[in-house]
Formats: structure tokens, sequence, C-alpha cells
């Protein structure tokens, strides 16, 4: 009997969403969550944010939404905040700023929450995975490179991190922090919007 050959490409399918977190701010955060496919770190972004949407289609507990989303948070500001001492372009900079802006006043909104909730939230930490995709974005060259892989990034991170906020709106087991999540959302999208209009971002 002949062996039938599929080549890994063929059956390998990439999605790529957006990412990480909410904020407070003109535009809105993420995402993302989460990460995009791009220049310089396609293949583990896309991935990882596939991964990262099939985990939200699963019930989430308060805690874990807390965790998961301060954590999507200090990913938004720290890779925005290295690209406001890398990038030139006045666009790139203006929505870093206001990625670190939004971010940083979305971790204040959940952990007040969670307090108010009767949680103790942990300090925010990167996982693995945001980790490596502020690895991917500090070794990027500098300029245009760096510039168009934090956009495709943000793009998936925010995709990524409107899916964790829309589940837990709609099905999270919290009052006070199914609120937050809720007014994450237009937010989350409005950011979404944004990036469409920065380099790389369509």
């Amino acid at each position: 009997m002949r062996r039938l050959i599929i080549p890994l490409a063929a059956i390998s399918a990439v999605a790529v969403a957006g990412c990480s977190s909410m904020g407070g701010g003109a535009s809105s955060s993420s995402m993302s969550s989460g990460s995009g496919s791009g220049s310089g770190g396609g293949s583990a972004s896309s991935a990882s944010s596939s991964g990262s949407n099939a985990a939200t289609s699963a019930a989430v507990s308060a805690a874990d939404y807390v965790r998961r989303a301060t954590a999507s948070d200090m990913y938004e500001i720290q890779s925005s905040q290295l690209m406001l001492t890398s990038s030139q372009d006045p666009k790139i900079k203006a929505f870093a700023q206001m990625m670190v802006r939004d971010h940083t006043n979305t971790t204040q909104q959940l952990t007040a929450a969670a307090r108010q909730a009767g949680l103790s939230p942990a300090p925010p930490a990167l996982d693995t995975r945001q980790a490596g995709l502020i690895s991917e974005l500090q070794q990027a060259a500098p300029g245009a490179p760096r510039d168009r892989l934090y956009v495709q990034q943000q793009a998936a991170a925010h995709q990524t991190a409107l899916d964790l906020h829309q589940s837990y709106a709609s099905g999270g087991d919290n009052p006070q922090l199914k609120a937050v999540a809720a007014a994450a959302v237009p937010i989350i999208q409005r950011h979404i919007s944004e990036l469409q209009s920065l380099p790389g971002g369509r």
C-alpha cells in the first residue's frame, strides 16, 4: 500500500488574533492580549494566540480572570515602554503612550474590584508566552521592523484580551469583576480600531 504523505504546511493553520488588555483612555486596551504574527516573530505569536483563544472558551474563575487580565496589562505596558524609547514614528509612540496609560488604569480597576470581591490578587506577572513576545520585540531591528512587529503583536494581544473580557463579562462568577470586564470590551475594540491606522496594522 502506498503511504500518503501530507506536508506539514498543508495541515497547519496559523490563527492570528489580536491582543491584550483594557484601558481607560481615548483608545482602549488589552489585548490581547496576547500577540500577533508578523515579521520576526510570526509563528510563535500566532500559535500562542490560537491557544489563548481556545482557553478563553472555557469558564474562567474570578481569580484566574484577574491573573490573566493583569498579566495582559503588564505585557502591554512593558512592550509599549520599549517602543516609547526606541521608535521614531510619532504614531507608534502616541499609541504606545496610550497603552501605558490605559493598561495602568485597567490594572488598578481590576485590583480594586478583586479586593471588593474578597480576593487577594497577586502582583501582575508575565507568563512564559508574554515574556517571549517581549524578547522578540527587543531582538527585532529598531525602526520599521520593530514598529511592525509591535503593531502585529498588539493586534493579536488585543484580540486575545477581547475574548477574555467578553467571556468573563457574559459568564463570569463575580458581579464586580463582570462589570469591569464589560466596561473593558468597548475600550479594547477602540484600541483594535486604532491599530489599523498604524504601519503594519492592516
